[in-house]
């Protein structure tokens, strides 16, 4: 009975310690499995961290190297514009310091003196010309004097005894005020630069630009 009963207990034991040896095999391999699983699964999200983080950094310089693109492009272009008004003013300078006849510099004289005498209201002028308009304007006073008198009734017009330093044009003084108009080519230049900027740049941008220049 007892050898019966020890074979049936060894037998029993074994059985017992298979089934637990099984047991924790399968709780293994589970256990494995779900370390698999959570190891993959954590892979995948750095995967996917790591592809989105490269994507913000890739976005991020893409955004930075268009910033900088278009700021190059920006200051080409105000350079650009910069560029074009200095030659724009360059040949208005040219053009007003190129020679003309006689007649045509007596009728722009004429013209700006009218101009001054219209800001001065009237009144005992002096016209200060050139060295090259000096006698020009000395042998055509009579005439311009006339025409300043029927524009404005009890004017007068001389000539300043000394030459300006100017390129042309006229500088005229009202004797009894103390006032001055500018009409020299610089003066008129300057405030064609200073007025006209911006005119100037809307031209200069304009589709048609290149046509019309």
């Amino acid at each position: 009975m007892a050898t019966i009963i020890g074979s049936g207990l060894e037998s029993y034991l074994h059985r017992q310690a298979r089934e637990q040896a099984l047991n924790i095999i399968a709780e293994a391999k589970e256990k494995a499995a779900q370390i698999t699983r959570q190891a993959q699964d954590e892979a995948q999200a750095l995967k996917r961290d790591s592809q989105e983080s490269a994507a913000r950094a890739i976005e991020e310089r893409r955004r930075q190297a268009l910033a900088k693109a278009q700021l190059k492009a920006k200051q080409a272009a105000v350079r650009c514009q910069e560029e074009m008004m200095e030659r724009l003013w360059a040949e208005a300078e040219a053009n007003l310091r190129a020679e003309r006849d006689a007649a045509s510099r007596l009728a722009i004289l004429e013209r700006l003196i009218l101009d001054a005498a219209a800001q001065l209201g009237g009144g005992q002028l002096t016209a200060q010309v050139s060295q090259a308009d000096q006698s020009l304007l000395a042998g055509a006073l009579p005439r311009v004097q006339a025409a300043l008198q029927a524009a404005y009734p009890g004017a007068s017009l001389e000539l300043a005894a000394s030459p300006a330093p100017i390129w042309g044009g006229v500088i005229v003084r009202r004797s009894d005020t103390n006032q001055l108009v500018d009409n020299s080519y610089e003066e008129r230049l300057a405030l064609a630069k200073r007025t006209l900027r911006d005119a100037a740049y809307q031209l200069l941008l304009a589709p048609d630009a290149a046509e019309r220049r």
